[in-house]
């Protein structure tokens, strides 16, 4: 997008004497049978060769027929020339920043959008040791990056657009800026449209401070009301069904939600505030796997674990 698309010719040769009309629709038509009305379709003035070179460009989807009379007999050609017009190349965007207490487990990152207008995508992933750095922009890779050319987390290809996802390992000991480099590629048929282009929003990996878990031993029915604490998941592994220990300070909607690894959310439940509290879960209708489950504060992950479920 734009499109310049190439000449269109007839495959078997209309009988000789034939004289010819091009018409076109915007979008992808069916054929229409041999002596279907003219109806929906336009004429295009002074198209009446036998062959048509549709014109440069196209931003939208266009199909091309052509109508071909021999004396008394007028009828459609067989077929039409299907043009599909991708839209412009865009690298989508990432969800939504999240945050942890000192040394959680971040979820996956993903796509909040994925990227279009390309017939495949190839994507590697960038970091940065803060969450300062600046998103970057168009395809210059800021100083400071950390990629790997071996760790087959960092990049791989994608035909839709679906599926590209980083599972960290770490929120780093500074908090992390991440960023996903998309490059158009071709898929069969379908060319690379666009230029390789970071995602247009980035996702911070943010580390807070929550005394909760280093103030538990002095005592233990102490209220905090600005702090937060995620117990981990047990027993772990389990077959579906555990227990967590949590705390919310009072000014909190709390829940907590069970992702996997792509970070679809797949279960949710909410939580009560102002002390420590057990939530019981269950899930067994969940396949064996790694699962993250977040305790949350009106809409903010304030700290994330890993739970496996085994069967």
């Amino acid at each position: 997008n734009p499109a310049d698309p190439a000449n269109i010719a007839f495959s078997t040769a209309a009988t000789t004497g034939s004289t010819f009309q091009w018409y076109f629709q915007n979008g992808i038509i069916a054929a229409p049978i041999a002596t279907a009305a003219l109806t929906g379709w336009t004429s295009i003035s002074g198209a009446t060769a036998s062959t048509f070179d549709a014109p440069s460009g196209l931003t939208a989807s266009r199909t091309y027929a052509c109508r071909v009379t021999n004396g008394a007999n007028s009828q459609w050609a067989s077929g039409v020339r299907q043009i599909i017009v991708l839209p412009l190349f865009n690298p989508g965007s990432l969800i939504s920043n999240q945050t942890g207490c000192n040394t959680y487990d971040p979820v996956s990152i993903t796509m909040a959008t994925n990227p279009v207008g390309s017939g495949a995508y190839n994507w590697r992933w960038y970091y940065w040791e803060n969450t300062t750095q600046v998103c970057p922009t168009g395809s210059t890779v800021p100083a400071g990056a950390v990629t790997s050319s071996t760790d087959v987390r960092f990049s791989g290809t994608s035909t839709t657009g679906s599926g590209i996802f980083f599972d960290p390992s770490s929120s780093g000991t500074n908090g992390r800026t991440w960023a996903v480099l998309i490059t158009p590629a071709a898929n069969g048929a379908i060319p690379a449209c666009g230029v390789a282009q970071f995602s247009t929003t980035c996702h911070k990996t943010i580390r807070q401070v929550c005394r909760f878990g280093q103030e538990e031993e002095e005592s233990a029915d102490q209220e905090f009301t600005d702090a937060a604490f995620l117990g981990q998941s047990y027993p772990n592994p389990n077959n579906g069904k555990f227990n967590i220990d949590y705390f919310l300070p009072t000014d909190c909607k709390g829940d907590i939600v069970v992702y996997d690894i792509t970070g679809k959310k797949l279960a949710q439940s909410e939580c009560k505030t102002g002390g420590r509290e057990t939530l019981e879960f269950d899930v067994q209708h969940l396949t064996q796997g790694t699962y993250y489950y977040s305790l949350e504060c009106n809409g903010l992950k304030m700290e994330t674990r890993k739970m496996i479920l085994v069967k």
